[in-house]
């Protein structure tokens, strides 16, 4: 009986060393795809450089805002909205 559960480990053991070779493969190729044609860092030194500080309750936190949601719109989110905060 022990041959066979230590069988049926080392079956499961293989099979999930070959699974995460193919996961890897996978979220590689994803995040060379973000770096290659994403735009996250043209965001964020378009966010930074031109929009400026965005301390709370100033100019720069509006305009950060209106950015931030007009960059959600054209990225193509179905829907996107202003959230009032206190």
């Amino acid at each position: 009986m022990r041959k066979i559960v230590f069988c049926f480990l080392a079956f499961l053991s293989i099979g999930t060393v070959y699974s995460q070779g193919d996961d890897s493969v996978i979220i590689k190729s994803i995040a060379n795809e973000i770096l290659v044609n994403g735009k996250a860092y043209d965001n964020l030194r378009y966010l930074t450089k031109q929009v400026g500080a965005r301390l709370s309750g100033s100019a720069g936190m509006v305009k950060a805002e209106q950015w931030g949601l007009n960059a959600i719109k054209q990225a193509g989110a179905d829907k996107s909205w202003m959230q009032e905060c206190l």
